[in-house]
């Protein structure tokens, strides 16, 4: 196996599961590097501008008054590239 084989292993939690309308509301992710987790990791959650559906809201229970009030998806997604792209 090449050593030197990097994952950045990705989670999300949406406003629903419609990909042409729901949004990201949590974006999480941990590196591996040699099949070991190094303890870089990323964890944000996002103020889609948009209402959760009741079924999201289940699975997630991330609510939309909390919701409003975190960052939009454009300034966590430049905090998450900044992060990962050039390792």
């Amino acid at each position: 196996m090449n050593t030197n084989t990097r994952y950045v292993i990705l989670d999300s939690e949406t406003t629903g599961l419609n990909v042409m309308s729901d949004r990201i509301v949590e974006l999480g992710c941990v590196e591996v590097m040699e099949d070991v987790v190094t303890g870089n990791y990323f964890q944000s959650y996002v103020n889609p501008d948009y209402l959760n559906t009741p079924g999201a809201l289940k699975i997630h229970g991330l609510k939309d008054s909390f919701l409003k009030k975190q960052t939009r998806f454009k300034e966590v997604a430049d905090r998450f590239l900044l992060l990962y792209m050039d390792r």
